[in-house]
């Protein structure tokens, strides 16, 4: 697979080149979540792709993004991804990483143009770096984020620097435009940069042409007064191709030459009907590549279009929507560059990119056509996105807001959250505190809205901020707990840890748990004590809030990941009280000891929502079996219980 990888390579090799990354933007039509993960959210990170395997692979990619400004520290790297949001892939694997996935729904843009857009689709595959060292970097391409568009198609790519202060506006321009409905970008360091700050050079022979521009893609491409030829690659056309021709042709070219690709059944995207009223046109010439059979079998999706003095290169379909010139609101979000070419670059070209006429094509039926348009896109009428802060542990309605959420899919709606039964979209009104769900939410990010019918109205992924606070790691079971805050500090025993969700079924761990406390290497009372009393200690010397709070639900040794190696226990205990080998004793004395620290971390901690619940332990009287004991016996268990909770006591 790396060997076909080319786009891909290519990247590498300039990410290389142009030093640690400090904000990636991507924007795509398509995306492929896990392609776009193991490969180039690894590449960003200067990890290679062959590596990201396992669980921890992933997690490792996530403890290197910045989800928040105050997270770029110097090493870390912020990571957005905005696509149509309709055409997110949620099939195969999971999202595995906390990068910052941003649908866009075209009724939503503020830009000054936006009724043009409304029916259209966001469709712009453009890549913007910012390095640590201060540059910035631009790559338009015809690339969707997936393994097709990186590894199997014929692309058009481009990847330059931005020195221009144009350039820069320009780029600005686009970015504000598709985030300024959206409260995470008001003054963004980024944008503030790209569309007021200083850049060196005034002149650069490319310019970057968006939907939301001063200037469309046929007004930066045509030189008035001048009839040129042109030469287009596209994989998708009008269907009223002739008429958009015509259009175009006569004022300002010369010669139109269209090189049509192919798809996997070696037909063309155009009708019979619609390349026969082309070819009576005069000046209007369908091409094909020259090139060697292997190559052929691949997709071209390139879009390139050609003139003697001007190549541009981006997203562009020779569609009205993809030009931008519909009537209706029926246009898409494009973007790309268009650079100035000398007669030398123009003829190096003509004969790297040699073409011979088409013959005998096969062509698409407009049943085809339509039914291929109806299967790339989702039939969502709305977006939603949802923000985890792991600060304060709430899941929140970011937007639309939710008095418009309510309008648009009503009152009977529901929502299927990570670790929860469906629910009401009411829920969706205040912050939903997710505490007892947080280690679902660790691998589990996927949320489906749903009508009354239970039809899917929408499928995304949480977003997450405040990733300093997400409990990743945690212990095996009790016994590696225990001896980590033996240690006093069990975020150091990484020896010990595993990723706080089970990546194979919760029946392993389970397994593992009942295991341990029925074999021989339990711990032993003296040592539950020191941990304990290390817990303790390690609470009443720590008086700032973000740090309790580490103490009480992230770090590995969490007080939740306490109650969750204790309650796992107790439903063992319940459900095969003869096969628990081991003391129930022991048990009783965990419980009661962690309800004690618990109740010490709430007195400490001024957050509510902070606080760790009692667990409800089991009746001392009943797991000694009172039952059997002689008087003297019972006063002699009796006086130890009574011992016992005396020292297990927390003095203030």
């Amino acid at each position: 697979m790396a060997e076909d990888l080319k786009l891909y390579a290519y990247f590498v090799e300039k990410l290389a080149r142009i030093g640690p990354i400090k904000r990636a933007w991507f924007t795509t039509f398509n995306l492929d979540i896990s392609f776009f993960e193991k490969y180039l959210l690894s590449a960003l990170l200067n990890k290679e792709h062959e590596d990201i395997k396992t669980p921890q692979d992933y997690e490792a990619l996530s403890a290197e993004l910045a989800n928040d400004a105050s997270e770029l520290d110097g090493q870390k790297t912020e990571v957005r991804v905005f696509h149509d949001f309709r055409t997110l892939k949620t099939e195969g694997k999971p999202k595995q990483t906390a990068v910052h996935l941003h649908p866009i729904d075209l009724k939503q843009i503020n830009a000054d143009n936006a009724p043009k857009f409304t029916e259209g689709v966001f469709h712009p595959k453009v890549i913007l770096l910012e390095t640590y060292s201060g540059q910035y970097w631009l790559m338009v391409s015809s690339a969707n984020l997936t393994l097709g568009g990186w590894a199997r198609n014929r692309e058009c790519f481009f990847f330059e620097q931005i020195t221009t202060t144009a350039n820069a506006r320009e780029v600005g321009r686009f970015f504000s435009a598709i985030t300024a409905h959206n409260s995470d970008f008001e003054d963004n360091v980024l944008l503030r940069k790209l569309n007021s700050g200083r850049f060196a050079s005034d002149e650069s022979t490319w310019a970057f042409v968006s939907s939301f521009g001063k200037r469309s893609l046929m007004d930066a491409l045509i030189t008035k007064n001048n009839p040129q030829p042109l030469r287009v690659w596209s994989p998708y056309f009008a269907d009223d191709l002739s008429q958009l021709i015509a259009e175009y042709r006569t004022p300002y070219f010369s010669s139109v030459e269209i090189i049509p690709a192919k798809n996997e059944n070696l037909k063309i995207k155009i009708t019979e009907e619609a390349f026969a009223q082309c070819q009576t046109e005069h000046e209007v010439q369908f091409l094909q590549d020259k090139l060697p059979q292997a190559a052929q079998e691949a997709f071209v999706h390139a879009k390139v279009w050609l003139t003697p003095q001007k190549i541009a290169i981006g997203s562009w379909n020779m569609t009205r929507a993809g030009m931008n010139c519909a009537k209706s609101g029926n246009n898409n979000i494009e973007a790309g560059i268009i650079r100035t070419l000398s007669d030398s670059e123009y003829s190096v070209i003509l004969s790297s990119y040699a073409t011979k006429e088409l013959l005998n094509a096969s062509f698409s039926t407009p049943e085809e056509l339509n039914e291929e348009k109806e299967d790339i896109l989702d039939p969502y009428s709305i977006s939603i996105e949802l923000m985890l802060n792991w600060d304060d542990g709430t899941l929140r309605l970011l937007q639309p807001a939710y008095i418009d959420l309510l309008s648009a899919v009503g009152e009977s709606a529901t929502i299927a959250l990570p670790g929860m039964a469906r629910q009401n979209i009411t829920i969706l009104e205040h912050p939903i505190h997710i505490k007892q769900h947080a280690r679902l939410f660790l691998n589990d990010r996927f949320f489906e809205l749903s009508d009354a019918q239970n039809n899917t109205l929408y499928k995304g992924y949480v977003r997450e901020i405040g990733l300093a606070s997400r409990p990743v790691n945690s212990f095996e079971n009790i016994d590696d707990y225990l001896k980590g805050w033996v240690s006093k500090a069990p975020e150091d025993k990484t020896e010990l840890h595993r990723l706080a969700y089970a990546s194979e079924g919760d029946d392993e761990l389970r397994q593992q748990t009942k295991a341990i406390l029925q074999g021989n290497d339990q711990n032993s009372w003296f040592t539950s004590f020191h941990a304990f009393e290390c817990i303790a200690s390690r609470i009443k010397s720590t008086t700032n809030e973000s740090e309790l709070k580490r103490i009480g639900r992230v770090l590995p040794g969490s007080l939740n990941e306490l109650k969750l190696h204790l309650e796992k226990l107790l439903e063992l205990y319940t459900a095969d009280k003869t096969n628990f080998k081991k003391s129930p004793i022991y048990l009783w004395f965990l419980i009661e000891k962690a309800n004690e620290v618990f109740a010490f971390f709430n007195s400490k901690m001024p957050s509510e929502n902070e606080h760790i619940p009692a667990i409800s332990n089991l009746q001392f009287q009943d797991v000694v079996n009172m039952n059997r004991l002689m008087g003297s016996e019972k006063q002699g268990i009796e006086k130890w219980k009574q011992y016992i909770l005396e020292k297990i006591k927390i003095e203030a």
